[in-house]
């Protein structure tokens, strides 16, 4: 439900900005802040720096045998098609469950991050940009709760798997992405209007 709402609430600034308001709630706009510059750099590094810093929480978290992957994957839709409590409690029970679920979230991370470059014919490459780069903060928020979920079980085992300075560095990675991302939408929505 934060998704949606959190989702909603973009869209909302975001359709407020394409139309010249200023949001209600906010004393500035800082949106309108952002020089050309400024908006040219947002626009080709976000999108680059947000997939190294995925790839990178990717690869420093434990990996989960494939064998082990086509179970979780297989239970968690068994799951999904037929709700049972029990059998949740069962599958997260299990030690890779948190790094699995992790693992899962930032692929579906990546693939939304790089479908924002991708050419749809028909469509304004900008505006589909600016679209598809809303629908990856999404994926930012599900992803930092996954990460936090990890992070909390990873911490509690004696020794932890990752390092302070790797939850130091993913936790404020990933706390950067969605207003870098929300930056990138902006200023490429500026762009569609000039």
């Amino acid at each position: 439900m934060r998704q949606i709402e959190v989702g909603a609430a973009l869209l909302i600034l975001l359709s407020a900005h394409s139309a010249g308001a200023t949001p209600a709630t906010a004393a500035t706009n800082d949106f309108d802040a952002l020089d050309e510059k400024t908006c040219a750099a947002f626009r080709r590094d976000a999108v680059p720096q947000s997939i190294n810093t995925a790839e990178f929480i990717d690869a420093h978290i434990e990996p989960v045998s494939a064998a082990e992957e086509v179970y979780l994957s297989a239970e968690d839709s068994a799951f999904k098609l037929s709700p049972n409590p029990s059998r949740f409690s069962l599958l997260a029970s299990r030690p890779s469950f948190s790094a699995w679920r992790l693992h899962t979230s930032l692929k579906s991370l990546v693939q939304s991050l790089k479908a924002i470059d991708l050419a749809t014919p028909g469509e304004s490459q900008e505006a589909r940009r600016a679209k598809s780069a809303t629908f990856a903060l999404l994926a930012v928020e599900q992803t930092t709760a996954m990460f936090d979920a990890y992070a909390r079980y990873d911490s509690a085992r004696k020794p932890p798997f990752m390092t302070e300075a790797t939850v130091e560095t993913a936790s404020v990675s990933l706390a950067n992405m969605g207003p870098a991302l929300a930056l990138f939408v902006s200023c490429t929505v500026d762009a569609i209007k000039k």
